[in-house]
């Protein structure tokens, strides 16, 4: 699957693209939401997975944009931020958020739904029997 992250901490950019890598995505890194939407001009991505706090575009700001876009709004979006707190507000405020994530617990949560989302992506790119 093709996955498209972005983060503002290289160390933890780097570490979670090796760990979707070593379980056979295709990994791009952005190190803000500005960064992305360039990405995403040229490519096309099975889903995103965003910090929330970031420099130049913010993650909120980068969902939004994601969402008003007829080109990119069904890419499945995942929060991925170290402030669980924020994260519940965000879920409150905005229905149109998929996923979220705590950085701070285990990778296991994010692998599942990444795994079931290429799951899903596969079935519906399936050709269909007759």
């Amino acid at each position: 699957m093709k996955i498209l992250l972005v983060d503002n901490d290289p160390v933890y950019l780097s570490l979670l693209a090796e760990v979707l890598t070593l379980y056979s995505h295709q990994v791009t890194t952005a190190i803000d939401g500005m960064e992305a939407l360039e990405i995403l001009e040229k490519q096309s991505f099975q889903l995103i997975i965003s910090d929330v706090s970031m420099p130049n575009l913010n993650g909120m700001d980068f969902h939004i944009r994601i969402r008003d876009s007829e080109k990119w709004h069904s890419i499945p979006f995942a929060w991925n931020s170290a402030y669980p707190e924020l994260l519940d507000v965000l879920l409150v405020r905005d229905a149109s958020i998929d996923y979220k994530f705590d950085k701070a617990k285990s990778l296991s949560n994010l692998l599942h739904l990444v795994s079931r989302i290429d799951a899903a992506s596969r079935l519906k790119n399936a050709p269909q029997a007759a």
